[in-house]
């Protein structure tokens, strides 16, 4: 099992593990959301946590991000990129 590598994808495993009562070295990448009975509205909450605490704008549906996130590594993924794309346009506006 492998741990997140990025600061946004441990800032994440925190905000996911304290939401979920688990600890945090449970929330390896590879881990299934289904191991932990995330349902469709634990999903909605944990996108909305994200939001809020890190400050990423989440511009998907929760409905069409759940088909394409089946396990812990995709949530850091896509943190990751939302931030990165944030991240270049603030560049672009600045």
């Amino acid at each position: 099992m492998t741990e997140p590598q990025t600061p946004i994808a441990n800032k994440l495993r925190d905000l996911i593990a304290d939401f979920l009562g688990v600890p945090p070295a449970e929330l390896t990448p590879e881990r299934r959301l289904e191991e932990f009975n995330i349902d469709s509205f634990d999903f909605i909450e944990i996108l909305y946590l994200i939001e809020d605490k890190t400050g990423l704008e989440i511009p998907s549906s929760p409905t069409e991000l759940r088909g394409k996130i089946d396990c812990i590594g995709d949530i850091y993924r896509l943190a990751e990129e939302y931030s990165i794309a944030a991240n270049r346009k603030q560049a672009s506006n600045g």
